[in-house]
């Protein structure tokens, strides 16, 4: 039996089916995954999309926040978010050779910067704009109307 003829076969199929899983694709769709995973509580799925450092530094703060939440509230967060082709279409993407900044087209005061790592992009931060920092400083809590 020529085992080249089932290996080759097999190995593009494992890299297909990997691919998703790990950041493979443009940096809007790696982006659009993050936030799915998040939104529906898989965190681990999450962490593939983000390079090994910003994975594992910044997930596990978003999963910790995300316990005190009611488990019914992540429920109607999931339930909410647009499709993963809808959350697509409002983002825009720059790329400069190895580095891409992807940011939702309403919200341009935040970029997801992402790393390109062989052939799959992953997330490596997020850069805020200055702006948007000052603001969240000077936020006062007694703005809200409860």
């Amino acid at each position: 039996m020529d085992y080249r003829r089932i290996a080759f076969p097999c190995a593009i199929f494992l890299l297909i089916a990997l691919l998703p899983a790990c950041g493979g694709g443009p940096p809007d769709a790696v982006v659009a995954r993050y936030w799915k995973a998040m939104t529906e509580g898989n965190f681990d799925r999450a962490r593939n999309c983000c390079t090994e450092s910003f994975g594992n530094e910044y997930v596990p703060t978003l999963e910790q926040m995300a316990s005190f939440m009611p488990e019914d509230a992540m429920e109607e967060i999931s339930k909410n978010m647009p499709s993963t082709r809808e959350f697509r279409e409002g983002l825009e993407t720059s790329i400069d050779g190895n580095t891409a900044r992807v940011w939702v087209t309403d919200a341009p005061f935040m970029k997801y910067v992402l790393v390109k790592q062989g052939v799959t992009w992953k997330i490596d931060s997020i850069d805020f704009d200055e702006s948007y920092l000052d603001m969240l400083e000077n936020f006062d809590l007694g703005d809200l109307n409860f």
